[in-house]
């Protein structure tokens, strides 16, 4: 899926059980925010399905920068979404690499299983209780590794993560109680870039939307982080 647009606020798509096996690559040469991901590149609306989804990629997700690009947000299985998510994998075959240019100030979101969980969303006769299931991201398993080159000094942040970069959302949970139910990384993380950085094991950045408490349970990290800063000419 490319992108799933809104037709009204109380619109919503079903995704469940599928399963992405072919690269999925991109080389941008056009001033664009750029979204991409091996089964889901952006929903703007919510996303329900069988099992709440049940979504896993196997492809390498690679982006390519051309002349220039504003924004990219590039994730294995979802580069973009309001919508909650739960149970995705992100096998090792999904390596996701996204090259910057060393002269663009081009904020990017890179994460194993999702670039940007970008906002809250309320459909019309929503509880608080409900509102907090639709902002909860669940049980995402990355075994692949993200890799990030270039990137040019900027006021904007630049999130990498293994699980979701940046989840702006109530809170990142699990799909029970057991640790078998967490979201879990295995993969590693190599960042070479003079962007201002935010590189997280499981989580670039969490917010606490609307009073929420911007809880994490039961997120478990086993991949290495390494971040090389370079000042680029």
């Amino acid at each position: 899926v490319a992108k799933i647009g809104k037709a009204a606020e109380d619109t919503s798509v079903s995704i469940s059980d599928c399963t992405n096996t072919g690269a999925v690559t991109s080389k941008i040469t056009g001033n664009a925010v750029f979204n991409i991901g091996g089964i889901v590149g952006w929903t703007s609306v919510p996303v329900t399905g069988s099992g709440a989804n049940k979504l896993q990629n196997n492809g390498a997700v690679t982006v390519a920068s051309g002349s220039e690009m504003s924004e990219v947000n590039a994730g294995g299985v979802i580069g973009r979404s309001i919508s909650t998510f739960n149970t995705i994998y992100n096998a090792v075959g999904g390596t996701v690499t996204v090259f910057t240019s060393d002269i663009q100030n081009c904020p990017f979101r890179v994460g194993g299983i999702a670039g940007y969980m970008e906002k809250d969303y309320k459909r019309a006769g929503d509880n608080d209780a409900e509102k907090a299931k639709e902002l909860t991201f669940m049980q995402g398993n990355n075994s692949a590794a993200i890799n990030v080159y270039g990137g040019k000094s900027t006021t904007d942040d630049c999130f990498v993560a293994d699980i979701v970069a940046v989840p702006k959302a109530v809170r990142v949970s699990s799909n029970g109680t057991g640790w078998d139910k967490c979201n879990t990384n295995y993969g590693d993380i190599y960042v070479d870039s003079s962007a201002k950085l935010r590189v997280g094991g499981v989580l670039g950045q969490i917010g606490a939307l609307n009073g929420g408490d911007g809880n994490t349970t039961r997120c478990k990290n086993r991949g290495d982080i390494t971040v090389i800063r370079q000042e680029h000419t």
